[in-house]
Formats: structure tokens, C-alpha cells, sequence
């Protein structure tokens, strides 16, 4: 593919820019702005002479949060509950203040981007909302559940996108991660593997003390991992306690 020869090329002038049409993108590097930071080799290349170079949205490298061992049961978690149509989430902590110390429920809800927006929009979406939520309700860990196989392979592939995007949102927000299988959050919760939905919610709501069962359900299930990581976490914290006494 050969492209017209410019006006001033053939006036034995300098070279014009490289122009593809639909793209301004110059090979001249020297002068673009320079960018301050260790990724300016990445952002120099695909500059627009047409709009300012925008600085990168992060300061790297990233300075993330002083970790909590998993093994402390009185964190605080947010349990998400990952889905293409609504993410859950669920934020649930142990209160040992009292004589009978219990778990609290400190809020729950649904993440719904747009229906008719695109999948990038919708993950930009969810993304945005997890990182407002981690900044109001300040957790200590984060608990996902872990990738399981579907018989749907376009289904799985748009999961595995949310998904992702929960686990950025909280590398991002400098949150460590705890991650449990399906099977491990229903029999922590309900006692059984292949407990329904509508059991879920029932021994949620119960477990929390809550009036009634959290809608909607992804909010039950966004409980039901946080809820799980406690319930590990004391039972790693009791197990290590003992190993002490026989010491």
C-alpha cells in the first residue's frame, strides 16, 4: 500500500508527519511533553498531537496498605459477589464487645450498571462504585469467590471480566485478597455444598440477626463469602492458639 506523496515532501522539504487516516500519531518523539513517571516509554508512542497528554490516573509505584493477617478474627471484610447483570456486596464484621460477641452487618446492597450499556461501560461501572465502597466503609480484606466452571463458555468469559475488575479495584485500594470456592461458602454458611440460593439467604439473615433475608440475592451471596473468611479466620486463629498451648 503506497501513500501520497505530500506537497512539501516534494519541495525537498522536511517530512510531514506519518498520517494514517483516522489517526494523528507523529514518529517525532522529542517534541511531545515529557511525562513524569517510569511509564513514560508506554504512554509516549501512542500520543495524540491533537489533545494534551494526560498524566497517568495512578503514582507508581502503587503504595499499598499495611495487610492484616488473615488469621485475625475481628477484621472487617467486604464479601463481593461477582455478576454480569449485578455485582453484590456485603460488608460484615466480628463485634466482641459484648458478652455474646456476634457477627454485624454493616451494609449490603447491588452494583447495577446500565442494562443497554456496553461491557466495558459496565465494567468501568462496577469498578468506579467498588472503589467508592472501600473508601466509605474502610475494610480490612476483601473476600472473592473463586472462578468455577460453567457449561455457558460466553457466560464464564463476561464473569471472569467483573470478576477481574473486583480484583483490580481492590489490589488498587491496597486490600489483600482471600478467595473461596462455591462449594466451601454454602457449607460454611448453610452447612451443605449444594445449598439453594433461598438457603442461603435464610441462614444469611440469621447468622446476621437480621430482620429479614437480604435482597437482592447477590447481596446474600456477597455476605455469605464474607461471613465464610471470618469463619476460617477464627478457625485458623484457634487452631494456632492451641498449637501454642502444647508448646
Amino acid at each position: 500500500m503506497k501513500f501520497p506523496i505530500t506537497h512539501a515532501e516534494s519541495l525537498g522539504s522536511s517530512p510531514a508527519p506519518f498520517v494514517i487516516p483516522g489517526i494523528a500519531h507523529s514518529l517525532s518523539r522529542s517534541s511531545h511533553p515529557a511525562v513524569d513517571s517510569p511509564l513514560r516509554d508506554l504512554y509516549q508512542p501512542l500520543h495524540n498531537p491533537l489533545r494534551p497528554l494526560r498524566q497517568p490516573a495512578l503514582n507508581w509505584p502503587l503504595e499499598l496498605k499495611p495487610q492484616p493477617l488473615f488469621r485475625d478474627p475481628n477484621m472487617r471484610v467486604c464479601g463481593i459477589d461477582c455478576g454480569t447483570e449485578t455485582t453484590g456486596y456485603g460488608v460484615v464484621e466480628w463485634d466482641d464487645r459484648d458478652r455474646n460477641p456476634h457477627l454485624v452487618s454493616l451494609g449490603s446492597g447491588g452494583i447495577c450498571p446500565p442494562k443497554k450499556s456496553l461491557l466495558p461501560e459496565r465494567l468501568s461501572h462496577i469498578y468506579i462504585e467498588l472503589i467508592a465502597l472501600f473508601e466509605r466503609y474502610q475494610p480490612e480484606v476483601v473476600a472473592v469467590e473463586e472462578v468455577f466452571y460453567s457449561i455457558n463458555a460466553r457466560s464464564a468469559i463476561r464473569l471472569g471480566h467483573v470478576r477481574g475488575v473486583a480484583l483490580l479495584a481492590a489490589a488498587t485500594a491496597g486490600l489483600p485478597i482471600a478467595e473461596y470456592a462455591p462449594l466451601t461458602i454454602k457449607s460454611t454458611v448453610t452447612g451443605y455444598g449444594l445449598a439453594a440460593k433461598n438457603q442461603v439467604q435464610f441462614m444469611v439473615a440469621r447468622l446476621l440477626s437480621l430482620p429479614s433475608a437480604p435482597e437482592p440475592a447477590d447481596a446474600a451471596d456477597a455476605l455469605a463469602v464474607a461471613i465464610c473468611h471470618i469463619h476460617h479466620a477464627q478457625t485458623l486463629s484457634l487452631q494456632e492458639a492451641r498449637a501454642v498451648q502444647l508448646l
